[in-house]
């Protein structure tokens, strides 16, 4: 005789009602939830590590023009730049962000959901 699986989720949870939590510790009661603050991050640093990689993986490719091209691959080489490109676009945008952030602290973004980035 073959058991079935556990009801996904328990009668328990599917019934609660957390409509009348306040924060996203009321709604994880009993869980151990930290209450933890969101990193400080603006991508700066992200975007542009991202960025020298699509340069790297072009330039990696540069030397292999001629056997991408045989091998109907030298759309390989065109990501690459093109990634590279979004990637200087992005960089300008998150600067451009970042200083606009750290002119005027108060226009940063506002949590909005009581349920924190998990909401």
């Amino acid at each position: 005789m073959t058991s079935l699986p556990p009801e996904h989720p328990p009668r328990e949870l599917a019934s609660a009602d957390i409509s009348g939590a306040d924060t996203a510790a009321d709604a994880t009661a009993g869980h151990g939830v930290a209450h933890l603050e969101p990193l400080d991050v603006d991508g700066v640093h992200t975007v542009a590590v991202g960025s020298v990689l699509w340069l790297v993986a072009f330039l990696a490719l540069l030397p292999f023009t001629a056997g991408l091209r045989d091998a109907d691959r030298l759309w390989w080489l065109w990501t690459c730049l093109t990634g590279f490109g979004f990637g200087v676009l992005g960089l300008v945008y998150c600067r451009r962000r970042r200083d606009a952030i750290r002119r005027n602290p108060a226009s940063s973004p506002v949590e909005t959901s009581r349920f924190g980035a998990a909401g």
